[in-house]
C-alpha cells in the first residue's frame, strides 16, 4: 500500500515514516509533504492509498487539503495526525471521512492499532474489485449478447496489457487475482487475434 505523509515538522515525518518500516505492515511512503499545496500535488502524482495529515500546517490546512483532494476524486484513506484534540477539527475530520484521528505523540501501538484494520479492509475491497472485474471480463469474453453488443470491444492495446499481466513467463503473484478460468479465455482470445 502507498502512502504519503503530510506534516510541516520534518521530525514527525521522519518519526512516522521509522515507524510504518519498524511496524513492516506493507505501507511503502512514496512521499512527504509539507503543506497542503504539496500534499495535492503528491496526492495527484502518487495516487495513494493512505495519507497521513496535519491539521495545521502553513498555506493550506490538512482538512482544506483532504476536501479538495475528495472533490478532485482522490480514493486515499485519511489518518489525521495531530497535536490539536479541539472538537471541530475532529467533528470536521469525521464529516470528512477520516479513518482516524490521533493525537501527537502517537507511538507505533496507537499506529498499528488504527492500521490493521484499515488495511485488511482496503485489501478486501480490491479483492472484491479484482473478482468483479474478473466476473465482467468472463461475461465479455463469453459468447455474445445483445446486453454486451452495447460494451466497448476489447481493445488490442488491452490484450497486449492482459497478456503481459497473464503470460506464461509471469508469476502468480504478477498475474494480480486473475483465476485460472480467466487466464485461459484471455489465451485463448490473445492466441485467435495474433493468428
Amino acid at each position: 500500500m502507498k502512502a504519503i505523509i503530510a506534516d510541516d515538522e520534518h521530525l514527525v515525518r521522519y518519526s512516522l515514516k521509522s515507524m510504518l518500516d519498524e511496524l513492516d505492515l506493507g505501507i511503502t511512503v512514496v512521499a512527504e509533504a509539507t503543506n497542503g499545496e504539496d500534499l495535492l500535488g503528491q496526492i495527484a502524482r502518487h495516487h495513494p492509498d493512505i495519507c497521513f495529515v496535519d491539521i495545521r500546517m502553513p498555506g493550506l490546512n490538512g482538512l482544506s487539503a483532504i476536501r479538495k483532494a475528495r472533490e478532485a476524486g482522490s480514493r486515499a484513506r485519511w489518518i489525521i495526525l495531530t497535536s490539536h484534540a479541539e472538537f471541530e477539527y475532529a467533528s470536521e475530520a469525521i464529516r470528512l471521512g477520516a479513518s482516524a484521528y490521533l493525537l501527537k505523540p502517537a507511538g507505533p501501538a496507537n499506529i498499528a492499532e488504527v492500521l490493521v484494520p484499515l488495511l485488511r479492509e482496503l485489501a478486501q475491497e480490491r479483492l472484491e474489485k479484482a473478482a468483479s472485474f474478473e466476473s465482467s471480463l468472463i461475461l465479455a469474453l463469453g459468447s455474445p449478447s445483445p446486453e454486451l453488443a452495447k460494451l466497448p470491444p476489447v481493445s488490442a492495446a488491452w490484450l497486449v496489457l492482459l497478456r503481459l499481466d497473464c503470460g506464461a513467463s509471469a508469476a502468480h503473484q504478477d498475474r494480480g487475482a486473475f483465476g485460472a478460468e480467466t487466464i485461459r479465455r484471455l489465451r485463448g482470445l490473445i492466441n485467435a487475434s495474433l493468428a
